[in-house]
């Protein structure tokens, strides 16, 4: 006698969806399951197909999810509660836009729009502001363009120094709230003898930004002037335009509204007056030191220290303390950033940098180089730290790479090369490996003998350039990267 075997409910529910029911019939949690493992812009494709799809991909939590885990560049700072949909959305979007047309997937990317700024003097320093403004500025005057203005932006006055700017620089930085702001950082003479630091916050209103000054204090005479500005959620590192020992970098908590110092060399490096390099590194937990002396065989060595972002107090002095310390041979980087920075359950702090390696000051090239460094839990004394350098490949000249990273060790840059061209790279972790693409360089516009990146904004794809023509006119202009159509 045959046995009749009653169906599953595997198979009943396949006969019904079988009958006439949709993917868009699947229960809404599945779909946004599936959505998560779909390419953004297969995401954003999908959300056009249907008015069910429209509503069932806003989301909120899709895309706090995807922002959580896509390994993509985007603006500074952490994923916090108020942070929209839309914005999330906006950020993701745009970011894996620029992607499709950044390498490795494409070696010869095209840029469409294109602003051309009139300019009052030719700048020294660029830095685009938002995706909206671009902040133009040299010794005696600051300036910024509105780029949705048509016809053509015109200068508006951002900021003047009193006699003249010895250093312009502005800095972005997320603070313990999560929110992200924009300093700007000057080095002013006041008269003959008399210089001036002052930090002001940069903000937007309806009509464009402006600067809110913060604090400002005397230097001394003999001090040689600020070479760079390291900023972190908590601290705010000036460095000196010199390699002497004494003259020690300017550094600021804004948590406490007071100076702070760095920890003494340790004992045993004391005896030199001189760095042959430093580089100041911020992280979320840690400031890293980078201290390279040369030794009496003429070779290399460089000492890291780190130092967690809370100061102590010492005699009404906040000093930081060294936790964690290690000696590399060999190593000098420069321009320094952060690519990766987590601490596992286990305690270890795993921190992934990428800079430029330079051994020899004359060397006419220098290589990319990433140091992955593990911070182990310090349990007496200070604790060990674990390096591994990792070559990923040669930039022709000296100048400064222009580099944005984001989480899970990604990155787009941007370097000038000797010949005056501008080549665009990534930096992608493929199967735990680090590695490094770049495109062929930028062609020239017709009259034009060289071309310089000025400043970079990784997520939007924007460039901000400083051209030559063959009369030796310099001029201004904003590339956008294309978009893909997909």
């Amino acid at each position: 006698m045959p046995v009749h075997s009653t169906p599953s409910h595997f198979s009943m529910t396949r006969m019904r969806f079988a009958q006439g029911a949709g993917i868009q019939d699947m229960p809404q949690e599945i779909l946004l399951m599936i959505c998560t493992f779909l390419p953004l812009l297969d995401i954003v494709s999908l959300s056009q197909v249907s008015k069910v799809f429209w509503l069932l991909l806003q989301d909120e939590y899709l895309w706090k999810a995807l922002y959580r885990t896509t390994k993509i560049v985007r603006p500074t700072g952490p994923l916090v509660a108020g942070h929209p949909a839309w914005r999330l959305r906006r950020i993701l979007i745009s970011s894996a836009s620029v992607k499709e047309n950044w390498p490795p997937r494409t070696k010869k990317p095209e840029f469409t729009k294109k602003y051309t700024v009139p300019l009052i003097d030719p700048p020294e320093y660029c830095y685009l502001f938002d995706g909206k403004w671009l902040i133009a500025a040299n010794s005696s005057i600051g300036y910024y363009y509105d780029l949705r203005e048509q016809p053509k932006p015109q200068p508006i006055l951002f900021y003047r120094p009193h006699l003249m700017a010895l250093f312009f620089r502005c800095v972005t930085a997320t603070n313990i709230r999560g929110e992200t702001l924009t300093f700007l950082i000057t080095e002013t003479q006041l008269g003959k003898c008399v210089r001036r630091v002052n930090i002001s916050r940069v903000s937007a209103s309806v009509a464009g930004p402006y600067v809110d000054p913060l604090m400002h204090y005397d230097l001394p005479q003999n001090y040689p002037g600020i070479a760079d500005v390291v900023i972190g959620d908590r601290l705010m590192i000036l460095k000196p335009k010199t390699n002497y020992i004494h003259v020690q970098p300017t550094v600021y908590d804004f948590k406490e509204l007071r100076p702070c110092k760095l920890p003494p060399l340790p004992s045993e490096y004391r005896r030199h007056t001189t760095f042959y390099h430093a580089e100041y590194v911020m992280t979320k937990s840690y400031v890293l030191l980078f201290y390279t002396f040369t030794k009496e065989s003429r070779s290399l060595e460089t000492l890291v220290l780190a130092c967690p972002t809370t100061p102590e107090l010492q005699k009404n002095q906040s000093v930081l303390q060294v936790s964690h310390r290690a000696i590399v041979d060999g190593l000098v980087l420069a321009n320094i950033r952060v690519m990766c920075d987590d601490t596992c359950e286990s305690g270890t702090t795993r921190i992934t940098l990428v800079g430029k390696k330079v051994t020899n000051c004359r060397a006419p090239d220098a290589g990319l180089m990433a140091l992955r460094l593990a911070l182990h839990p310090v349990i007496s004394g200070e604790g060990s730290i674990a390096c591994e350098c990792i070559d990923l490949g040669i930039i022709p000249g000296r100048d400064a790479i222009l580099l944005e990273t984001g989480p899970d060790e990604c990155g787009r840059g941007v370097y000038n090369t000797p010949s005056g061209h501008i080549v665009l790279f990534s930096i992608e972790a493929e199967n735990g490996r680090l590695r490094w693409h770049k495109s062929d360089e930028l062609s020239w516009g017709p009259g034009l003998v060289r071309h310089t990146a000025m400043a970079f904004d990784g997520y939007r794809g924007m460039l901000c350039v400083k051209t030559v023509n063959m009369a030796r006119n310099v001029g201004l202009e904003v590339w956008t990267i294309s978009r893909t159509t997909k």
